[in-house]
């Protein structure tokens, strides 16, 4: 598969520099090469010279010089530069061995030290690195880093992006990827694409490390994809072939979305600064170049013990490295090279190298995949690939340092007690930050008259002046917002969510001055919130839910309005005329019925209760007359319409007496206090004086006062 693919890229390559390219293009070229500054390139191993001295053929890795950025436009100018070069080294002096789409970088093996020497001389030529072979590195992980509530709550599982592992290939075949018939079936397959970098061995992965490291970032991202690249020839690989590998991911990373490359291997030498020159380190420029076409470059830091450094490549600056802890509490376990006496959660494994260059810690020890317990910084380095693969499916448009950041400020302190250093453990929940609903200011909208909302609070933070809802501590709160289509009432709940809630729901814009129409604590059932409130017509409601005492977890959000039923304001007011008659005079008692809205009233009912001293006389149409009561049929009343009912009576018998009138409707009446009326008479005997106080005449007034005189007079 990898040879066909190369030749047919390198019939490609050749094509470009046909002698029939343009003169132009070239003078351009060359006046462009002849304007760099000389230099001596770089050596990073001086065994490659003496080995060439002794007469034995040595594999390198050239890296050429760039061109500035504006001749990049300039078809293959990469290209040109390394003809150029190889173009004045005598053919029988090296082999071309592999060639880099995207890398500006060949391998060659080199035949004697003369050729060594004028590439070394070569202003053309930046550096050369030998070909080393690099290794793999071998040695309750998913909840450790939060990836189940990323994965079975948030539902971010990765989708549509792919991780390239470049590691011993990976076996295909694999339930867990789908069990596909070839790479890129289709399907269930995970496995889209497979390319042998290494000289093909026959096999989809003749080692079984790739697989494992593949099926640690599948288990972490569930809808990722795998892209299987094969750089190991048996128990190595040439760097040349990790390059390769890099440079294959790079030129494919459109067509299949490659988000992340991870690297399982190393040198096995301490670096204990970041490997940044890019004359001394070969792996420098193939990181660069993926990390700028939008690739998160992740290496494990290596399983020798150091302290003081770790492995290339995860010591170059631009790759994410990766180094070991534990995924639980246990005895003593011993390694290969190392042994911890006990073991917690989130120690850092005494195999793992540390040192100031290490970015990252992720679970190494005991991880269970593909059917075998294992440690290593192998599988802690897949942890932090998977992650990669879920958050930039969530967060496309974010660059690889965006991407970066997220996991690494995100991340759980932790201390190795080898060297003091403190680096953040993986933490791919709090990776995710805050949810878009967490400010009150983003409150996520609710429309309709019923619904449900999901979500959760995970990450979720209290803002400066929010109040305390339900008046409870809480601090993990999110937002809605509802506005009401009309009057009426709205009932909300938090039944299903997986946590203790506190329910609050305000009127205001600003969420320092917020005034609360109503908040729950457990009105619902297991802690969870509920409440009914009315609501009015245009009213926009903020809806708050808590997690008590800062619990995190999935909510369930249920909201239902009713809309009010019309409301009329039927009032009722009685006059009598006159208000003092005689027995057998008649008596008119006017009733006035009246609405004062809002809405009309439905089938108004007038009710006139007589008092035994007047008799029913007689009342409009619509009125019925029944012992002392008469009912008027009002019938519909439309706002602030106003209709008078006049009955007739007259007095039978004499006394101060009381007539009563009430009125009622269909529809709701919001203020009833003004449903009853009275008005009182007073009816006199036909020709009895009247009961009042007639004041005397002046001559009444003398003759009773020379009686009561004369009448004392005889008294003496």
């Amino acid at each position: 598969m990898k040879t066909a693919d190369f030749r047919s890229w390198q019939g490609a390559k050749r094509s470009n520099i046909a002698p029939g390219a343009s003169i132009l293009r070239w003078l351009l070229m060359t006046l462009l090469i002849a304007s760099m500054p000389a230099r001596s390139a770089s050596l990073d191993d001086p065994r490659v010279a003496a080995e060439l001295e002794a007469g034995r053929a040595q594999g390198v890795v050239v890296q050429f010089r760039e061109l500035p950025a504006t001749a990049r436009t300039l078809r293959d100018a990469r290209a040109v530069v390394a003809n150029r070069v190889l173009a004045r080294l005598p053919e029988s002096r090296f082999v071309v061995r592999r060639s880099y789409r995207e890398l500006p970088m060949r391998a060659l093996t080199l035949h004697d030290s003369a050729a060594l020497a004028q590439l070394l001389a070569d202003p053309d030529v930046e550096a050369v690195f030998a070909d080393k072979p690099l290794h793999a590195h071998l040695l309750q992980s998913l909840p450790q880093i939060g990836q189940s509530d990323v994965v079975d709550i948030m539902g971010r599982q990765g989708a549509g992006s792919a991780i390239a592992v470049i590691d011993t290939g990976v076996d295909y075949t694999q339930s867990e990827l789908g069990r596909c018939s070839a790479p890129g079936a289709g399907g269930a397959c995970r496995v889209v694409a497979a390319y042998e970098a290494a000289p093909d061995d026959g096999a989809a992965d003749a080692n079984g490390h790739g697989t494992k490291v593949a099926l640690t970032a599948a288990a972490t991202a569930p809808q990722a994809d795998i892209v299987a690249i094969d750089v190991f020839d048996d128990a190595t690989a040439l760097s040349s072939d990790i390059i390769d590998g890099i440079d294959w991911a790079i030129a494919n990373r459109s067509a299949y979305n490659i988000v992340a490359i991870n690297m399982s291997l190393g040198d096995g030498v301490e670096h204990g600064t970041p490997c940044s020159n890019r004359f001394l380190d070969p792996f420098v420029t193939p990181v660069r170049n993926a990390r700028n076409a939008g690739i998160v470059v992740v290496a494990s830091s290596g399983n020798d013990g150091f302290t003081a450094g770790i492995a290339s490549p995860a010591c170059v600056g631009e790759a994410v490295s990766v180094g070991a802890v534990y995924d639980r509490t246990g005895g003593q376990v011993a390694w290969s090279g190392c042994t911890d006496a006990s073991t917690t959660v989130d120690q850092v494994t005494c195999f793992s190298n540390s040192g100031a260059p290490l970015d990252l810690l992720a679970p190494g020890a005991m991880i269970t995949v593909g059917g075998s317990t294992v440690g290593g910084t192998s599988f802690s380095a897949p942890f932090v690939s998977g992650a990669v693969a879920v958050l930039k499916a969530q967060f496309p448009a974010e660059t690889p340092a965006q991407i970066e950041a997220r996991i690494v400020n995100g991340g759980v302190p932790v201390i190795d007690g080898r060297n003091a250093l403190v680096r953040p453990r993986l933490d791919l929940l709090t990776a995710q930050g805050a949810p878009d609903n967490d400010d009150f200011a983003a409150a996520a909208a609710l429309t309709g008259t019923a619904g449900s909302a999901s979500g959760w609070n995970f990450n979720a933070t209290a803002q400066n002046g929010e109040p305390l809802h339900a008046s409870a501590t809480g601090a993990t709160s999110v937002w809605w917002t509802w506005s009401a289509p009309a009057d009426g009432s709205l009932a909300v709940d938090t039944a299903g969510s997986a946590l203790d809630t506190l329910l609050g729901v305000y009127q205001g814009v600003a969420v320092s001055a917020l005034t609360e129409v109503g908040s729950d604590d457990d009105g619902g059932s297991e802690g969870t919130s509920a409440l009914s409130i009315d609501v009015y017509a245009g009213e926009v409601y903020r809806i708050a839910v808590d997690g008590k005492n800062g619990a995190q977890g999935a909510l369930a959000l249920t909201y239902a309005y009713t809309v009010a039923p019309p409301k009329a304001d039927v009032a009722v007011t009685l006059s009598a005329a006159p208000d003092a008659v005689a027995v057998g005079d008649a008596v008119t008692l006017t009733a006035t019925v009246s609405n004062g809205g809002p809405q009309g009233g439905a089938d108004v009912l007038l009710t006139v209760t007589l008092p035994a001293e007047l008799t029913f006389v007689g009342a409009p149409t619509g009125c019925t007359h029944a012992a002392s009561v008469v009912d008027c049929v009002v019938g519909t009343l439309a706002i602030g319409a106003v209709q008078e009912v006049v009955v007739s009576t007259r007095a039978v018998t004499a006394g101060r007496v009381q007539t009563a009138a009430a009125v009622g409707s269909a529809t709701t009446d919001p203020v009833v206090s003004n449903n009853t009326a009275s008005v009182d008479t007073s009816i006199a005997i036909v020709g009895a004086a009247d009961d009042a106080d007639v004041p005397l005449p002046a001559w009444a007034l003398w003759a009773l006062g020379m009686a009561l005189l004369a009448g004392a007079r005889r008294g003496r």
